[in-house]
């Protein structure tokens, strides 16, 4: 594949996912009544911010509630 084409989509993938990750962490805080700066913080520290990201493929394919639980 060439190279400029292979950073298009990567930029287009990191792009994609932020909205959606973005309303994991308003999810997230409104289900536990949590600010959304404490939501971003417990879920990088517990590392759901980048199971997120790894499995972004499969997780935006179902609700956000479903990947709150």
């Amino acid at each position: 594949m060439h190279w400029g084409l292979s950073l298009h989509l990567h930029l287009f993938d990191r792009l994609s996912k932020r909205p959606y990750i973005n309303a994991s962490i308003r999810a997230f805080s409104k289900r536990f009544q949590i600010s959304e700066k404490s939501a971003f913080q417990y879920l990088y520290r517990f590392q759901a911010l980048q199971l997120l990201d790894e499995f972004y493929h499969v997780e935006h394919l179902q609700s956000i509630d479903i990947s709150m639980n």
